[in-house]
């Protein structure tokens, strides 16, 4: 848990970010995004380990952990593996906080942005405040052209990110209310959120490229896990 202040927090990683964008010349695109922007944390994590039989989604076990809230980040990188290998984050500065990294290709990023369907790019760039330190004209031009996605499409992505800040309520309704341990069956979660527990299932595919590289500092929150009951293998997702 940090001991900073949510001011303190973003001055000092906008400020260490600022450090990074500047010394990799491969960056073309770099923004934040999320609660850290708008200044909407919440410190009610929980650890979502999915239960599945014959490779079908049953439940999920909800646990409480220590997990301080995380900064998301977004880079578009002319050499994404490069960038990826010169990241250095200070663990001291982070102080408790933990910072989420995802890198593609510029070509990946136009991509993502003219493909059909639902994609977290797109929600991000349409539904979520950013804080960009390089490349705001390319992000223009490409929420430019989310401007000009048809209607039904527009309403794909908002369901999604509204079923997303759903699940993300009830985690924070549990936290509220003392609970450190939970069993859900997958019914409820097709009640409260159906789009998105497809996802969790594996049924849809709505979320970030594959050619990516993503990078927690200073280690993973380990908030997602894949148990098989039929080979009792434990798959840590991030």
């Amino acid at each position: 848990m940090s001991t900073k202040t949510y001011n303190e927090q973003r001055q000092i990683i906008f400020e260490m970010l600022s450090e990074v964008v500047n010394r990799d010349r491969n960056v073309v695109v770099f923004f934040v995004h999320g609660s850290f922007v708008n200044g909407t944390t919440s410190n009610y994590a929980f650890r979502d380990e999915r239960y599945f039989r014959k490779g079908k989604y049953l439940y999920s076990k909800l646990i409480r952990t220590d997990a301080s809230v995380d900064v998301d980040c977004f880079m578009v990188s002319k050499d994404p593996e490069k960038s990826a290998k010169r990241l250095v984050i200070d663990e001291a500065i982070l102080d408790g906080l933990y910072i989420t990294i995802n890198i593609i290709s510029p070509d990946t990023f136009f991509e993502e942005i003219s493909a059909k369907g639902s994609r977290a790019l797109k929600r991000i760039l349409l539904f979520k405040e950013i804080e960009i330190f390089i490349g705001s004209g390319i992000v223009s031009k490409a929420k430019a052209s989310l401007s000009r996605l048809p209607n039904s499409e527009v309403a794909e992505n908002k369901n999604y990110q509204d079923e997303f800040q759903i699940r993300k309520n009830f985690f924070r309704f549990l936290g509220e209310n003392n609970i450190n341990e939970i069993k859900i069956d997958r019914s409820f979660f097709d009640e409260l959120c159906p789009t998105y527990t497809k996802f969790v299932a594996g049924e849809i595919g709505t979320g970030f490229p594959q050619a990516r590289y993503k990078l927690v500092f200073p280690k993973s929150m380990g908030l997602k896990a894949k148990i098989d009951l039929d080979t009792l293998s434990i798959t840590e997702l991030e």
